[in-house]
């Protein structure tokens, strides 16, 4: 079950106490946006803060949104139909960034862990990459290609399968 919420750890470390009461063997994995709190505030391993129970693992990512995580020129290309390059340029010209060889590492830029991805990528903002075509954030995941998926992508999906 997916359940969406922009509460902090505690407000959802308290739905889980209540979900507990009613569903014992319930397990939860919360995630949520690092935004606007300084990256040294979460590690590698993903872990948003000590939960106290054995069963509720509190989540964050390390890139200020999950869209940061999507900033990758070459599956933006594809989707839009420009080339490489000029996603390239427009990254850096209307955003002031360039993306390069350590886009998939944990320990990426800071320009890439603080980007301001959502108004890179959303469609309807004046310099979004993606505002102009018929495409969105998932177009853009789904052209990922592996080797370009970054690690904490990777790190959260082995901790599903794990617990799977």
């Amino acid at each position: 079950m997916e359940w969406t919420t922009a509460r902090g750890r505690k407000e959802r470390k308290q739905v889980y106490t209540a979900l507990k009461e009613e569903i014992p063997e319930l397990v939860v994995i919360s995630l949520r946006d690092r935004d606007d709190e300084p990256a040294e505030t979460v590690g590698a391993d993903l872990v948003d803060g000590s939960s106290g129970e054995a069963d509720f693992h509190p989540r964050r990512w390390r890139r200020r949104y999950i869209e940061s995580y999507l900033i990758w020129p070459p599956a933006i290309a594809a989707v839009t139909g420009l080339e490489e390059e000029d996603v390239k340029q427009q990254l850096s010209d209307k955003h002031a960034i360039a993306v390069g060889a350590t886009f998939p590492d944990t320990d990426a830029p800071p320009a890439l862990l603080d980007v301001r991805a959502k108004q890179i990528l959303r469609p309807g903002t004046g310099t979004a990459v993606l505002g102009q075509f018929d495409a969105s954030p998932v177009d853009v995941a789904t052209q990922m290609d592996p080797a370009a998926i970054p690690d904490d992508i990777k790190t959260f999906l082995e901790e599903l399968a794990d617990r799977a």
